[in-house]
C-alpha cells in the first residue's frame, strides 16, 4: 500500500502478511480447499526475503507449537465437497 516496500512497511503490516498468506492457505473456502499446515508452512518459508519480511518469517517458524494450536481451534468451519461443486450455480448477488 502507498507504494511502501521493504522496512518502510510498518511492522505490523509485514505481520499481518504472513499471518493472512496463512490462513488463507490452510483455509477451506466456497472455491477451494485447505491446503495442510505443513505444506503452507513451505510456502511461506520458500517467500522469506522476497514476499516476507524474513525476521517475521522467522519468528512465524519459531512459534509453529502455538501458530498449529490456533489453527486448530479455527479450524471448526468445513467447505463439503457438494459446496466446492456448486459454486458455479449460485446467484449473482446484486449490490
Amino acid at each position: 500500500p502507498a507504494g511502501l516496500g521493504g522496512s518502510a512497511i510498518p511492522v505490523a503490516g509485514r505481520i499481518v502478511a504472513v499471518a493472512d498468506v496463512f490462513d488463507a492457505l490452510t483455509s477451506a473456502r466456497v472455491y477451494k480447499h485447505a491446503i495442510d499446515v505443513p505444506d503452507a508452512v513451505e510456502i511461506i518459508r520458500g517467500g522469506r526475503g522476497t514476499q516476507f519480511d524474513p525476521g517475521v518469517v522467522d519468528a512465524f517458524l519459531r512459534r509453529l507449537d502455538a501458530v498449529h494450536a490456533l489453527h486448530a481451534q479455527s479450524a471448526e468451519v468445513t467447505v463439503s465437497d457438494d459446496a466446492l461443486e456448486r459454486i458455479g450455480t449460485w446467484p449473482a448477488v446484486a449490490v
